[in-house]
């Protein structure tokens, strides 16, 4: 009876959504690739280690650095999509306490429209339609309130960015803090710190230098 009275807030709770993630949607996946990189970080770790313990020289210097380099990436990656997931999940939970608190709004209005005015006259209307527009302005703000916690939400994802590719590897680009490195063919990469730079350098001096089982250099 009162449905055509209501009918806005309705439609703001069909808008607003329900806030519930899907299961397995991409919140869980970032949470278990999280739990993946780290543990593929701890074994690129003890790898690094194994690798200064048994590999004497510079060969075992550059696939140390290396490694070390790979696992910092992989635990920077997965600490990336961990927060992606956490800001996604908090920002849905918002969305679900608004939906909530919409869909009391609604029931508050059809008890008190069933109690104040049992059938529609003129005289009930003149009381409906004020306590209808009542509701609607608490549920106006109550999106209005969750609007600008997503917004804060999006700036906190917008803040989460990439790992620095230039952490494991060379770029053609020179740049404050990069470490200039000659390659075979005359041209010069950058590597992102002296570390790198050395092992980078190690592993070139390498080049063409015969394999031997035993051996303590990169070859």
């Amino acid at each position: 009876m009162f449905d055509f009275l209501i009918a806005p807030l309705r439609m703001l709770i069909a808008a607003l959504g329900t806030g519930d993630l899907p299961a397995g949607g991409p919140t869980t996946t970032l949470t278990a690739t999280r739990t993946a990189l780290d543990g593929a970080a701890d074994l690129t770790r003890g790898a690094a280690r194994q690798a200064t313990a048994d590999w004497t020289g510079s060969g075992g210097t550059a696939a140390a650095a290396r490694a070390s380099a790979t696992a910092t990436a992989e635990g920077t990656e997965g600490a990336a999509g961990a927060d992606i997931a956490a800001v996604v999940q908090t920002a849905a939970g918002r969305v679900k306490q608004a939906n909530t608190e919409l869909n009391r709004l609604a029931d508050s209005f059809v008890a008190a429209a069933s109690a104040a005015a049992p059938t529609l006259t003129p005289a009930a209307l003149a009381v409906l339609i004020p306590l209808a527009a009542d509701h609607l302005g608490r549920g106006l703000a109550t999106v209005a309130r969750t609007q600008g916690q997503l917004a804060a939400d999006a700036k906190g994802l917008g803040r989460i960015t990439a790992p620095d590719q230039t952490t494991v590897g060379l770029t053609d680009t020179a740049a404050p803090g990069r470490v200039p490195v000659t390659l075979p063919d005359g041209s010069v990469a950058y590597a992102p710190n002296q570390r790198a730079a050395t092992a980078v350098r190690a592993a070139l001096s390498q080049r063409g230098v015969p394999y031997v089982w035993g051996g303590t250099t990169t070859a």
